[in-house]
Order: C-alpha cells, then sequence, then structure tokens
C-alpha cells in the first residue's frame, strides 16, 4: 500500500536514489498536498509517521541530503505554516520539539549549517515575532532563553558569528527597541546589563569587534540620547562614568580606535556642546 494513496495527490515530483522503505505508510498522509518536491539522496525512514502532518501544509520545499530522522514528530507542528524553505546539510535532529513553535511565524528563512540543537526551547518564543532572518553558522545554545525576549521586537537582523552566549538576559531588554541592528563577531558577554539601558533609544547602531565589557554600567546613561553611533574597536572602558556626562549631547560621533580612559572626567565638559565630532586616535 505504500504508494496507493498517492492517487489523488497531482504534481508530485519524487527525485529519489537509493530509497529504502521499510514502512507501507510513510506517504500515505501527503496525499491532500499539492506541489511538493521532495529531492532526497540516501534517505533512510526508521518511522513511519514523520511526514503524515505535512498533509495540509502547501508549497513546502523539502531539500535534504544525508537527512536521518530518529524522531516521528519533529515536522508536525509545521503543518500550519505556509512558504517555509527547509535548505538543511547533515541536519541530525535529537529533539522532537524544536521547531514545533514556529509554527504562527510566516516567512521565515532557516538557513543553517552543522546546527546541533541541544535544547529543545531556544526558538520557541520566536513564534510571535514576524520576517526575522537566522544567520548562523556554528551556533551552538547554551541557554534556552537567550533569544526568548525578542519576540515583540519586529525587523531585527541577528548576524552572529561563533557567539556563544554564557547568559540568558544579555539581549532580553533590547525587547522594545525597533531597528537595532546588531553587527557581532566573537562577542562574548560578561555582563548581563551592559545593553540594557539602552531600550529605550531608537536607532542605535552597535559596531562592535572584539568588545570585552568588564563593566555593567558603562552605557546606561546613553540611554535617552537618540541618534548616537558608537563606533568602537578594541574599546577597554575601565571607568563606568566617563561617557555619563555626554547625556545631554545631541548628535555626537564617537570615533575611538584604542581609547584607554583612565580619568572619567576629561569628556565631562563636552557636556553642553552639540553637534561635536570626537575623532581620536591611539589616545
Amino acid at each position: 500500500m505504500h504508494k496507493q494513496q498517492l492517487v489523488r495527490m497531482p504534481q508530485v515530483h519524487l527525485m529519489e536514489e537509493e530509497y529504502h522503505l521499510p514502512h507501507l505508510m510513510h506517504k500515505q498522509q501527503l496525499v491532500r498536498m499539492p506541489q511538493v518536491h521532495l529531492m532526497e539522496e540516501e534517505y533512510h525512514l526508521p518511522n513511519l509517521m514523520h511526514k503524515q502532518q505535512l498533509a495540509r501544509m502547501s508549497q513546502v520545499y523539502l531539500v535534504k541530503k544525508e537527512d536521518h530522522l530518529q524522531n516521528l514528530m519533529h515536522k508536525q507542528q509545521l503543518v500550519r505554516m505556509p512558504q517555509v524553505h527547509l535548505m538543511e546539510e547533515e541536519y541530525h535532529l535529537p529533539h522532537l520539539m524544536h521547531k514545533q513553535q514556529l509554527v504562527q511565524m510566516p516567512q521565515v528563512h532557516l538557513v543553517e549549517e552543522e546546527d546541533h540543537l541541544p535544547h529543545l526551547m531556544h526558538k520557541q518564543q520566536l513564534a510571535r515575532m514576524p520576517r526575522v532572518y537566522l544567520v548562523e553558522k556554528e551556533d551552538h545554545l547554551k541557554n534556552l532563553m537567550h533569544k526568548q525576549q525578542l519576540v515583540r521586537m519586529p525587523q531585527v537582523h541577528l548576524v552572529e558569528e561563533e557567539d556563544h552566549l554564557p547568559h540568558l538576559m544579555h539581549k532580553q531588554q533590547l525587547a522594545r527597541m525597533p531597528r537595532v541592528y546588531l553587527v557581532e563577531k566573537e562577542d562574548h558577554l560578561k555582563n548581563l546589563m551592559h545593553k540594557q539601558q539602552l531600550v529605550r533609544m531608537p536607532q542605535v547602531h552597535l559596531v562592535e569587534e572584539e568588545d570585552h565589557l568588564p563593566y555593567p554600567m558603562h552605557k546606561q546613561q546613553l540611554a535617552r540620547m537618540p541618534q548616537m553611533h558608537l563606533v568602537e574597536e578594541e574599546d577597554h572602558l575601565p571607568n563606568l562614568m566617563h561617557k555619563q556626562q555626554l547625556l545631554r549631547m545631541s548628535s555626537v560621533h564617537l570615533v575611538e580606535e584604542e581609547d584607554h580612559l583612565p580619568n572619567l572626567m576629561h569628556k565631562q565638559q563636552l557636556a553642553q556642546v552639540l553637534q561635536v565630532s570626537l575623532l581620536e586616535e591611539m589616545r
């Protein structure tokens, strides 16, 4: 009976090589799903139900190579999510629920390579956040809540490479701050509060490379200062108050390279000066 139920399913392209069918029912439930392209090579199906719940999901492109499916339910909850592109290579799914909560989130592009998901909930809270681009390479997620608070923040671009997140709250407070671009490379966040106070500051561009932040409060006082461009490279901030007095100074460009600030007051008197460009190199 393994092909009997395909009789009412038009326009299905089955491009398969070395396809071993141990169960007779593994395609029965696809009968109501039109226009599905199954491009599979070396696809061993140990469970008979792993595609049953896709029956009501139209226009799904499953492009897989060497996809071993240990759990029968890992794609069941995608049934109400149209137009999802799953581009996966060597994707081993140890947990059956890791994509279940994405079912109400349309137009999500999951471009993942070698993504081993130890926690089943790390993307669950993104379910109400439309148009999120997750471009991740070798992203090992130790904590299941590190992206939970972004659920109310639309149009966030998370471009991360080798981002190891030891603290689960370091991005929680950005949840009410729209249009933030987080361009981070090798950003190890020792303190969970170093960006918390930026939550009321729209249109902030944080361009940081190798920014090790020893103090939790060094950017807290910038929270009421709009349109600030922080272009920092290797900026080690020993004092937490060195930028506090710039609070009332709008449109300030801080272009700093290797700026070690031993004194907390050397910029305090600039607080009443508007539109000052601080171009400092090797100070």
